[in-house]
């Protein structure tokens, strides 16, 4: 791919004058039918220069002004969309085209923020209708949005490893205890957490609710025949992701 310079007839994306940096993800939803790609980045418009001892000291004053301008950048908004979604707990709210323009996120892409507020008798049900998509996956964080340690728990679910009910929904249930239900997500043991839904290069329009329950009521809320795991199928779910993830990392 050529990133910026004239136009070309493949594999070309237009540069902004004003753009600073670039951003890469790649989404891995199964470790073993997916495996991270090679990246190298190279200029090509010019020959590789070094600088001179007169230019290093303002061209290093000036990256590193960039490099902070960057963090705060991006921190700014994550702080206040963090701040706005935890006001409203046990909820699921759909990320604005502004915000996620702030946030420097695909405009192809749908994104379901929310947050939880529980003891350790209730959980928050989650019901999502999803449309095809190349990937789609729900997350728990903390209040800082790091991500819960996948090593360690059932903190994420994605579009191959979550259940549909028999509706076509998919009921995600966020509690501290395993409830035993296919879908469930560990809140960690943290009172409060942050939850992001991603549905990513999308065909329609997702449907996403959630409202809290007791753990006593959850049987009644969820469709009889909703899928159902063993602590020793969990224990196992949970080890398969440990080690996808150490292999994938090279750890």
């Amino acid at each position: 791919m050529i990133v910026g310079g004239p136009e070309r007839e493949a594999n070309w994306l237009n540069l902004a004058p004003d753009a600073t940096h670039m951003m890469f993800r790649q989404y891995i939803a199964d470790d073993r039918v997916q495996k991270l790609y090679d990246i190298t980045v190279e200029r090509i418009d010019e020959p590789e220069s070094l600088p001179t001892a007169a230019e290093m000291q303002e061209e290093l004053a000036e990256k590193l002004t960039n490099a902070s301008g960057f963090i705060r950048h991006m921190a700014e908004p994550y702080i206040k969309i963090s701040r706005g979604t935890l006001a409203r707990p046990n909820e699921m709210l759909p990320l604005s085209p502004e915000a996620r323009g702030a946030l420097g996120a695909n405009s192809a892409n749908a994104y379901w923020l929310g947050s939880w507020d529980l003891d350790e008798t209730e959980a928050l049900l989650i019901e999502f209708t999803p449309v095809p998509a190349e990937y789609w996956s729900l997350v728990a964080h903390n209040t800082w949005i790091q991500a819960l340690p996948q090593t360690q728990m059932q903190m994420q679910l994605n579009m191959l490893e979550a259940s549909r009910d028999e509706d076509g929904k998919v009921r995600f249930v966020v509690s501290h205890s395993d409830p035993g239900y296919a879908n469930w997500l560990s809140t960690g043991d943290l009172r409060r957490g942050f939850l992001a839904l991603r549905v990513t290069n999308k065909q329609g329009e997702e449907n996403v609710a959630a409202h809290k329950v007791t753990l006593d009521e959850l049987a009644a809320e969820m469709p009889d025949n909703s899928p159902m795991v063993s602590s020793d199928e969990r224990r196992l779910a949970v080890e398969t992701k440990r080690r996808q993830i150490l292999t994938r990392y090279g750890r």
